[in-house]
């Protein structure tokens, strides 16, 4: 899709053909560089070009189990043992990455997701909108070591009283509870730009194909999110694409309406 968009952009802008290979060179060099020369070590170590095994592994080792542990109504644990058994599924993967195995348990996996399918949407559409709307909060509060990833200040606010999150947050952790509120602001701005962006859509002076990509790349990455886990981690690319349109969004609300005076001498 990014060479499709640069060959358009390019004909569109009407480049010489010397040009156009110039751009589309400077585009896959890198691309080979880096995603060719990774599938070429893949290949030396299991016998074929595999990128990685992540997407199955996060079918069975996290969102059929997840499902399955709510039809049963047994634990996440529970529900991973009947789908992988006793495995140490890190390093088994590891260690047998070219096993039929993986891809038996995969289609294991996606049986039980559409069996189940109504559980599947909900579970997804809930991991979206935590994704989304949720700031993070117990996420960056497990990076520093402090934690749990569930034990933010978000998560407290449920958790804990009046007093004890008082005494939790503003004496014992008023430096992290600082950077919840800073994620908060953060995240206000961020959306806060993007619904002008969609507000004003139609009376933005933007290149379609240019938005139309970076619309595209964000709900790749919104779709990607959803999950019992939901993958906060899917966040850090959502940004730049999010930061592109509320900068036209925000942009459009400062600085559509200037107008520029001259004074005749």
């Amino acid at each position: 899709p990014v060479l499709i968009g640069i060959l358009l952009f390019s004909l569109n802008r009407k480049f010489s053909p010397k040009k156009i290979i110039k751009i589309m060179g400077m585009t896959i060099i890198p691309i080979i560089l880096i995603v060719g020369g990774w599938l070429y070590r893949n290949h030396l170590i299991v016998g074929y070009p595999t990128i990685s095994h992540i997407k199955a592994v996060d079918l069975f080792y996290f969102k059929a189990p997840s499902v399955l542990a709510i039809k049963d109504r047994i634990s996440f644990e529970e529900a991973r043992k009947i789908i992988v058994g006793d495995k140490k599924v890190w390093h088994w993967i590891k260690n047998n990455q070219s096993s039929s195995e993986i891809k038996q348990l995969e289609s294991k996996a996606i049986f039980i997701l559409l069996k189940n399918y109504k559980i599947t949407i909900d579970i997804w559409i809930k991991g979206i909108i935590n994704t989304l709307f949720g700031p993070g909060d117990g996420q960056f509060y497990g990076i520093f070591g402090k934690d749990y990833i569930s034990k933010g200040p978000l998560g407290d606010i449920f958790r804990l009283s009046l007093q004890q999150y008082y005494v939790k947050w503003f004496l014992n952790e008023p430096k992290m509870f600082l950077l919840f509120i800073y994620n908060l602001v953060y995240l206000g701005i961020l959306y806060a730009g993007l619904i002008l962006y969609l507000f004003y859509f139609k009376a933005i002076d933007q290149e379609i194909w240019v938005s139309t990509f970076v619309l595209l790349g964000l709900l790749y990455f919104v779709l990607c999110s959803g999950g019992l886990e939901t993958y906060y981690r899917f966040r850090n690319p959502m940004i730049p694409f999010m930061i592109l349109l509320l900068a036209q969004g925000w942009g459009h609300i400062l600085f559509a309406n200037n107008e520029t005076v001259t004074i005749d001498e």
